[in-house]
């Protein structure tokens, strides 16, 4: 385990201080030796293509250690969004457009269910009881990170 995943269970001040303490002095020494291969680099070279790059976006990497509200991967997101990258083969053969859109709603439903650890089944269960006599002005509080197992 590196320590970067270590970092994911800490508050974004915690993985600041971590961050600042441990990955920045790393990404200090990566940009003195880009900018020495660039010195060293045939300048039509496709390396010096990827150097060029990288140190044009220099400022827009850095703003990542400035903060530690964000993760330095897209690893959550990228298991997210595999059922999705699956299914979508699937939903060629839904029947018609409209089930397929009815398809991908349910599963952003239930994908949003369980990224706030809610029971899908008992979620569901609550909206299908009480959706006629919820108030339509107020449907976004039946959405599953509005919801609570404390409404049954």
């Amino acid at each position: 385990m590196t320590f970067i995943s270590r970092w994911n269970g800490l508050s974004p001040p915690e993985r600041l201080v971590q961050r600042q303490k441990k990955s920045v002095p790393v990404l200090n020494k990566l940009l003195e030796y880009l900018r020495a291969l660039a010195t060293k680099t045939l300048p039509k070279a496709p390396l010096m293509e990827a150097v060029s790059y990288t140190l044009n976006q220099w400022r827009e990497i850095e703003r990542i250690f400035e903060s530690g509200l964000y993760h330095l991967d897209n690893n959550m997101i990228e298991r997210e969004m595999r059922p999705v990258a699956v299914g979508r083969k699937n939903y060629l053969f839904a029947g018609s457009h409209e089930a397929a859109s009815r398809a991908a709603i349910l599963y952003s439903l239930f994908g949003t269910a369980r990224l706030h650890k809610v029971n899908p089944a008992l979620w569901l269960e609550y909206v299908l009881r009480n959706m006629r006599s919820h108030p339509v002005n107020q449907a976004h509080l039946l959405l599953p990170h509005h919801w609570s197992s404390s409404k049954k």
